[in-house]
């Protein structure tokens, strides 16, 4: 859900309808139609029609650049837009688009109509992959008319999908004073800015962005991340809502609503919402992921793998995908495929720290400690500060009797997160393992401060209050912990 990449829309055909010659009026007025096929054909007859001036045949190979171009077919765009630009027809005289005053103005005119070509040939070897050649275009077209915002936006978004947040923000200062009024661009410049983690920036270009246009969703949409990524989740959601409100098939909006109510812990209302989203475009892996999350959220393993399954057939490399479902697989007990899926997912990346500590769970489930130990630390040099693989260390230390060791790691995961509940309760435990009574009921207290319902925090509580002779209280934190989880009475 990160910040859009803006493409601003292509520069509309120029009328022909002005130009007296032999060709047919009908395919005159038709190559500047707004329906692609149908100016495409009549393009077409005045570009081979050789009595057209040379000016009225350059202006039909340029509309049909952009019919084709509206149409999809990019590589035909681009040869049109590449004769045009090599063509040299002069100025555009009375026998072109209409007659002018003064040279200068028709030069300018001209100029102009090169600087709107060089954009839409820049969209165009954009969309192909060749940013480097779209962005000399958008750079040629700026100096060719300083003044055509749509080349500043363009470029804009090029130097943004490129990482250039700064370089995006100069363009969009530039390309908003021009059109202070266009809505589109104080939206790309909120993109900017959330790239730059500078939220309360994009929020206030979001807004601005609202102001000259209440009716675009995207504006509500984008907002509603930019409150997300604040941990607003009430401004978020009423955002998402504005934007359903405005399109009730916008199937993001209903995608984001999902990762609100995740962020809630209502895994519920997410995954309804993941439904909604998946039913208006069931090609969006990324809510089948956040769907196969929610199902993992509410312990249906099953539903959840069959959600990765599908991320996975679409993108065997989607690599939450595959963390998520070896942890789908480690919850269902299946070690070897949850470590397939775990290695799967380190080599997509290599630096995942926490697939490492998923698959060492598994491997010390498994009995191979020493691999689950490799993991571990790989972990922790990937992330130092890491909770959950100091945690991890410290309880496979424990479980080889070095109690010591595992107090150490636990130590270093409560100075990164001080109210971790796992953690106080394991040091909890290995204090008492080491029969430092006074120090496990402080922590094991903490945790259950923290967690009231730990039905093994008050066990080893009462193991540390019999070794303080305090027997009323452990016999009432043994009760307590058999009515939690009956099973304990078993071990």
């Amino acid at each position: 859900m990160g910040a859009r990449r803006f493409l601003f829309g292509l520069i509309a055909a120029a009328s022909l309808a002005g130009v007296a010659h032999a060709a047919d009026n009908d395919d005159r007025y038709r190559c500047g139609s707004s329906r692609p096929d149908e100016a495409i054909l009549a393009c077409g007859r005045v570009i081979s029609d050789k009595w057209q001036p040379p000016a009225v045949r350059w202006l039909a190979q340029r509309n049909r650049g952009y019919a084709y171009q509206a149409r999809g077919d990019l590589p035909r765009a681009l040869a049109d837009y590449d004769a045009v630009l090599k063509a040299n027809v002069g100025d555009l005289n009375d026998r072109g688009i209409g007659a002018q005053d003064r040279r200068g103005t028709r030069q300018a005119q001209m100029s102009l109509l090169n600087a709107q070509t060089h954009v839409n040939r820049g969209m165009v070897r954009a969309a192909l992959g060749r940013a480097d050649a779209a962005r000399a275009d958008y750079d040629e077209a700026v100096a060719l008319a300083p003044a055509l915002s749509s080349a500043r936006l363009n470029r804009a978004a090029l130097r943004l999908a490129g990482g250039d947040s700064p370089g995006a923000l100069a363009d969009l200062d530039e390309a908003i004073r021009l059109a202070p009024d266009d809505a589109g661009a104080y939206i790309s410049r909120a993109a900017a800015w959330r790239n730059l983690h500078r939220l309360d920036e994009a929020i206030a270009d979001y807004s601005a962005a609202i102001a000259r246009d209440r009716a675009n969703p995207q504006a509500f949409r984008d907002r509603g991340l930019a409150w997300l990524a604040k941990g607003d989740t009430a401004r978020a959601d009423a955002d998402a809502a504005e934007a359903l409100r405005l399109d009730p098939r916008f199937a993001a909006a209903h995608a984001d609503r999902a990762v609100i109510y995740q962020a809630r812990g209502d895994a519920d209302h997410a995954i309804a919402e993941y439904d909604a989203a998946i039913q208006l475009n069931p090609q969006d892996v990324e809510a089948l992921r956040g769907r196969g999350d929610g199902w993992l959220a509410k312990g249906e393993w099953d539903r959840a793998i069959a959600d990765y399954d599908q991320v996975l057939r679409a993108d065997p490399r989607r690599l939450l995908a595959l963390n998520n479902r070896g942890s789908a697989w480690l919850a269902k007990g299946d070690w070897d495929k949850a470590i397939v899926d775990f290695t799967g997912a380190i080599r997509v990346d290599p630096t995942l720290a926490a697939a490492y500590v998923n698959r060492a769970q598994a491997l010390q489930a498994k009995g191979d400690a020493a691999r689950a130990l490799g993991d571990i630390e790989a972990a922790i040099r990937l992330t130092p500060t890491s909770v959950r693989a100091h945690r991890a260390r410290a309880g496979l230390r424990a479980g080889q009797g070095d109690f010591a060791g595992a107090l150490a790691d636990y130590d270093l995961a409560l100075q990164a997160f001080p109210e971790d509940a796992e953690s106080l309760r394991g040091r909890g435990y290995a204090q008492l393992s080491l029969a430092r009574y006074e120090p496990a009921v402080a922590d094991l207290s903490a945790a259950i401060a923290l967690n009231g319902r730990d039905a093994l925090a008050y066990r080893f509580r009462s193991l540390a209050r019999v070794g303080l002779h305090d027997y009323g209280r452990a016999r009432d934190d043994d009760t307590r912990a058999l009515e939690l989880d009956p099973r304990l009475a078993q071990r």
